[in-house]
Formats: C-alpha cells, sequence, structure tokens
C-alpha cells in the first residue's frame, strides 16, 4: 500500500505575490498599487491656482436666493444662483462652493443683492449671452467690498485637492515594501488602515 503523499503549502497574505490567499494573485496587489500611485500622481500634479486679474468681472443682481438643485437638498456639491440679467442661472460648484461654504452663501445673499461675480474666460460669452438660461460657472464672488468667495480661499481649495494626490501615494508606497518581505511583522492591512485614517484625520481637521 503506498504511503499517502503530504503536500505542504505555505499561508499566504491577501495582498502581495507569495503573500496570497487562494483566488487573489500577487499581480492583482501590484496592480491595485500601480492604480493607486497613477491616482495619487495625477491628483498632485493638478495643483494649479487662480489669479483674479484674469477673470472677467460682471456686475449682477440675485434674483433669488441660491439653491441646492435635488430633491430636500441632498445634492451637496453646487449652487444654483439665479439673477435677473438675463435670467440666467449661474452655477457655484465644487473648489468655489468649498472657498465660500454652503452656509454662508446661502445666509449671505438675498433677492435683489447686487454682486460682482467673477468667471473664467471660457464662460464669459456665456453670460454675455442674453438668450437662453443656462448655468454659468462662476469661480470668485463679491458683495459689495465683502469677498464671499475670495482669490485666496479658492486656491487654497485647489492646494488642497494637490495634497489628497500626495496622501494618495503615501497609501501606495506604504504597500510596496510587501512586495520584497515575505514574513512581515506587521500586517500590511493595519499599515494601509493607519495611513488612511492619517488621511481621513486630516481631511476633517484642515
Amino acid at each position: 500500500m503506498q504511503a499517502p503523499v503530504h503536500r505542504h503549502s505555505r499561508v499566504r497574505n491577501p495582498w502581495m505575490e507569495g503573500l496570497s490567499l487562494e483566488g487573489v494573485s500577487g499581480n492583482f496587489g501590484k496592480i491595485a498599487v500601480i492604480f493607486l500611485l497613477l491616482v495619487g500622481l495625477v491628483l498632485a500634479a493638478s495643483r494649479r491656482s487662480i489669479r483674479q486679474s484674469d477673470l472677467r468681472a460682471h456686475t449682477v443682481h440675485a434674483l433669488n436666493k441660491p439653491y441646492q438643485p435635488g430633491r430636500d437638498g441632498r445634492v451637496r456639491t453646487m449652487l444654483i444662483l439665479p439673477i435677473q440679467e438675463g435670467r440666467k442661472m449661474l452655477l457655484i460648484e465644487n473648489f468655489a462652493l468649498k472657498a465660500g461654504g454652503l452656509q454662508t452663501l446661502q445666509e449671505a445673499i438675498k433677492p435683489g443683492d447686487e454682486l460682482v461675480v467673477l468667471v473664467q474666460p471660457k464662460s464669459d460669452s456665456m453670460l454675455l449671452d442674453r438668450d437662453g438660461g443656462m448655468r454659468v460657472p462662476i469661480t470668485l464672488l463679491y458683495k459689495g467690498q465683502q469677498a464671499l468667495i475670495s482669490e485666496a480661499a479658492y486656491n487654497t481649495q485647489l492646494a488642497r485637492n494637490s495634497t489628497i494626490g500626495w496622501w494618495v501615494i503615501a497609501l501606495a508606497l506604504s504597500m510596496v515594501p510587501y512586495f520584497f518581505i515575505a514574513n512581515p511583522r506587521i500586517h500590511p492591512a493595519w499599515v494601509f488602515t493607519g495611513v488612511l485614517a492619517a488621511m481621513v484625520l486630516w481631511l476633517i481637521l484642515s
């Protein structure tokens, strides 16, 4: 009778090659890390700034208070500001909304208020066109001498987006040593979670 054959296998880590659980290849972990690096590099390279002197200024009058589109104000990534001029809709979105603050903008702008809006040159013709009610994206916003969306605040939000890219790069690089360590003392999941928690904390505090 032939003796039973014993097959030995090692426990594998779910992240990298040679340490993977069955069904998850090492190449999968490497591809995920490379993808994170690419995303992080794109975000980090997107760092830019705007100058007020490069924008086009227009004086407008608020037709109504700014509001959020969607049911029950669930869409929180933009504000719509109706104006009397051509009954157009101005669009306060993304960085401009973050720079001005949702609640601040809604409380500061009232029907009939005279405002100065600054738009990108490519949006200038949209605002000058008196026909139609297109949503014209605005970058900066003033009410009298009060800067509701200032150049400095807007550029701060642009820089913040770039910094997120460096955090994503840090997440990816924290996994690279596990390409080479067969028996790590610290599980990669703990390292990844630690860097992720630091990023979330930075987002909250900043």
